[in-house]
């Protein structure tokens, strides 16, 4: 049964949350674009052995939630404040390639009697005229903005162009 103590860890990232990490994805992304939750999909183009276009994959979407700002600016501060705030716990996911926008998470868990931590940091940013949404999941990390910001910090800078277009 859910009880008021249930509420109180939720809210402050603790308790029983089972999601995997392309559903934390979505969500996020969902926060960056304003509420659009996106079906997510493995291939977007595919290409003949000429370079001709053979399939293309549009976007669906698979539902909206209505998000307004009085809800969604707070949460998008706070994302930025883990990000950029003097005491944020993802200061290592910061680079000049990307304004970045996160969120931090560390579970604690027991497998075979030792304890272990499985840690994660979910961001997304703007670069030029796309928004990117992404999620570094590690088994056995420090924490999520010790182990996995830092990951997330080096895909941007290895994935996106120095000039933004």
């Amino acid at each position: 049964k859910w009880n008021v103590f249930d509420t109180a860890l939720i809210s402050i990232g603790q308790g029983d949350v089972n999601l995997t990490p392309l559903q934390a994805t979505l969500y996020i992304a969902a926060i960056a674009n304003g509420g659009t939750l996106y079906r997510p999909y493995i291939l977007k183009k595919a290409l003949d052995s000429k370079k001709n276009t053979v399939f293309v994959r549009k976007s669906e979407v698979k539902r909206k939630v209505k998000l307004p700002p009085a809800i969604l600016d707070p949460v998008r501060e706070g994302m930025r404040e883990v990000v950029h705030g003097a005491r944020g716990s993802a200061k290592k996911a910061d680079t000049p390639k990307i304004y970045l926008y996160g969120k931090t998470g560390t579970a604690e868990i027991r497998v075979g009697g030792r304890k272990r931590k499985n840690t994660w940091f979910a961001c997304y940013g703007y670069y030029g005229e796309k928004t990117y949404a992404l999620v570094v999941f590690v088994e056995n990390g420090v924490s999520g903005g010790k182990t996995c910001a830092p990951i997330a910090k080096a895909f941007f800078n290895a994935w996106l162009p120095d000039k933004q277009k």
